[in-house]
């Protein structure tokens, strides 16, 4: 089914409203109530799901450095990120092997039950 959506400025297109597209709006809508309780945002979501991925792969944990290239952020708000996810127990930061200058980021217990919780919300591609 397609329905006709105007905008603000009386431009009318179709859009596709399928059952994806119903669920990817359910996902969305529950994900958001996470994002509200949790008081997290997507640089969260990234964080902890690249570290559960990288740990199920049996690749190195991401690192500071890492974050603040792929989230094209500063190392302040970096840490503006990482630390409330510390205090809240979800991730744990640790000396990388090799060097000392550098922390790797992991996933506590708790961090691996919630990021499985915040997935669960989001629609199956």
């Amino acid at each position: 089914m397609y329905a006709l959506i105007t905008n603000k400025r009386n431009l009318s297109y179709y859009m596709k409203i399928d059952q994806s597209f119903i669920s990817k709006n359910i996902g969305a809508k529950a994900l958001h109530l996470i994002f509200i309780k949790e008081s997290i945002g997507i640089p969260e979501l990234i964080i902890l799901s690249e570290i559960a991925v990288r740990r199920h792969n049996n690749e190195s944990l991401p690192n500071v450095k890492w974050f603040q290239t792929t989230l094209q952020i500063s190392f302040t708000k970096v840490k503006a990120v990482l630390d409330p996810l510390e205090e809240k127990s979800l991730i744990i930061k640790s000396q990388a092997k090799g060097d000392h200058r550098v922390k790797d980021i992991n996933l506590t217990e708790k961090g691996f039950k919630f990021i499985s919780k915040v997935m669960s919300a989001l629609p199956g591609s």
